[in-house]
């Protein structure tokens, strides 16, 4: 709890002002029966997300649990989020946004009927760096791990 991530949000559009937005975790909750990490993603902070560890996967709540992180982590694995969000890892090597260079970092797509949503970027010890979809991209500046 009280881990927070700062972004630098551009072309954001309706759905999310360009700006700086953090994303936090703020606390613990039941969801769907289960103990979850309350999260507030940024542009977001109205609508939490609530995230469980199941082993070496994350779950995320989305009306049920679904697998936001599945194993195993390797190029091309995918699996499906939900009905119709498949979910793909790619992995990205080292990446610079204005929080510093991280490395062995992975990207995971996300995919509706064959078409490419967008993409965010995860790096082990900071979590997601950078992403890209249609409602804007993100860039890391700054973060505090609890």
């Amino acid at each position: 709890m009280g881990n927070r991530w700062t972004y630098q949000v551009t072309g954001g559009g309706t759905n999310c002002a360009d700006g700086m937005h953090d994303a936090t975790i703020v606390g613990m909750a039941t969801q769907g029966g289960e103990q979850a990490f309350e999260f507030r993603d940024f542009c977001k902070e109205n609508q939490p997300s609530y995230l469980r560890d199941s082993g070496d996967e994350i779950l995320e709540y989305q009306a049920e649990w679904a697998r936001s992180f599945a194993a195993p982590l390797q190029e091309g694995y995918s699996w499906m989020f939900t009905q119709n969000y498949q979910l793909q890892w790619h992995f990205v090597g080292s990446v610079t946004v204005p929080a510093g260079t991280f490395n062995n970092c992975w990207q995971r797509l996300a995919m509706s009927m064959g078409d490419t949503l967008g993409s965010r970027t995860y790096c082990p010890g900071v979590g997601p760096v950078q992403s890209s979809y249609t409602t804007g991209q993100t860039s890391l500046v700054s973060y505090a791990l609890q």
